[in-house]
């Protein structure tokens, strides 16, 4: 999937939303059943392919996207006008993306208490392997993810009273 840059607003050429056409969907059946998982601004959805013959194993196509733009997100997590996704499954019909955060780190506080954390994470495949009975997980890649934390919006002033009482005289 590729796409040229988005830009919302309500007149021509600006958008007010963007949807996603699956590739060939009308010769492959490809359809998107399962719940998409929308995390730090990014859309993972997948999607499912049961093809012609009834007893064959399916399959179906894992995507990644930026949740603004539509676009496919690259290795660091950001939206790319040419990028690419749809990776076809490597483990049968596939569920809902699972997200599971592996990891964050949290940085010093600057001169009025804003710290920079770092939240790693790693999104889940689960599908069906296949075979009767037997399940399987692929990733879908990792990502970072940088929230604000600490104080936003206040310095700390450390000698308040003195500055109080000189106030006040």
């Amino acid at each position: 999937m590729t796409g040229d840059d988005f830009a919302y607003g309500v007149s021509s050429p600006a958008f007010k939303g963007w949807y996603f056409d699956s590739l060939n969907s009308a010769t492959t059946g490809e359809r998107s059943v399962t719940n998409a998982l929308v995390a730090y601004g990014k859309l993972f959805m997948n999607s499912l392919v049961t093809g012609s013959d009834p007893c064959a194993k399916g399959g179906g196509r894992t995507y990644a996207l930026d949740a603004l733009t539509g676009l496919p997100i690259n290795g660091d997590g950001v939206g790319v006008s040419g990028g690419v996704t749809g990776q076809v499954s490597t483990v049968g019909m596939l569920s809902s993306p699972v997200l599971f955060e592996t990891g964050t780190t949290v940085g010093d506080r600057d001169s009025i208490g804003k710290r920079v954390a770092k939240k790693t994470y790693s999104v889940f495949n689960f599908g069906t392997g296949g075979s009767a009975g037997t399940a399987s997980a692929a990733t879908n890649g990792t990502g970072s993810f940088q929230p604000p934390a600490g104080r936003n919006s206040w310095r700390e002033v450390l000698n308040y009273q003195e500055l109080r009482d000189a106030a006040n005289k």
